[in-house]
């Protein structure tokens, strides 16, 4: 959440820094190493101090931002402000839980945000995009596949084969009017959106 901010906070104050562009390549490094079979997910138990020195990585810091990243543009950047407000003000001088921030985004966005957010905070790796446009009965879709991602070919079958729940946000330009902007839901390893 902290890289998440940082990035933010700084993009708002210098937007000709243009921070964001430099936020993608910034998580090369992470997403190279959750790319591997022996990766680990963001969160886990800690029983020691030396496991929590383990956890302060690559993963942990950058994945995690990209993940906080992904639900603020999935949700809208003005109902996460919301979200983590109310976050902030409840907690305040306090302890806190991942649980209490997905909490709080769920109410303010009126919808579920934790059984999206802990599968990607929780499980190691990340999934394998394939987009294609389809038409249907004269309707044009999104033909969206996943697959776990894996830097080397010799993991195939079950591993490849886990889904997750995946926020899109996407911009439809139809051949008449303006742009408009999907927010779906891909939680199958094959879905359409309209």
């Amino acid at each position: 959440f902290a890289t998440f901010m940082e990035m933010l906070a700084v993009d708002e104050w210098k937007p000709e820094w243009k921070m964001w562009l430099d936020f993608e390549s910034h998580r090369a490094p992470a997403f190279a190493l959750d790319a591997l079979e022996s990766t680990h997910p963001i969160w886990g138990p800690v029983e020691s101090p030396g496991q929590a020195t383990e956890n302060f990585d690559v993963i942990t810091y950058e994945k995690g931002a990209s993940v906080v990243r992904m639900l603020e543009s999935w949700l809208g950047a003005p109902v996460f402000r919301r979200g983590v407000r109310s976050y902030i003000r409840r907690h305040r001088e306090g302890n806190a839980r991942a649980a209490d921030l997905w909490r709080a985004l769920e109410l303010a966005a009126k919808r579920p945000v934790e059984p999206i957010v802990s599968p990607w905070v929780e499980r190691p790796g990340f999934p394998l995009i394939a987009v294609q446009r389809i038409d249907s009965a004269g309707q044009a879709q999104l033909l969206v596949e996943q697959e776990r991602f894996f830097a080397g070919p010799s993991v195939g079958g079950a591993k490849r084969a886990e889904v997750r729940p995946i926020p899109l946000v996407i911009r439809v330009r139809p051949p008449h009017g303006r742009d408009r902007i999907v927010r779906a839901l891909v939680d199958a390893k094959r879905s359409t959106i309209p």
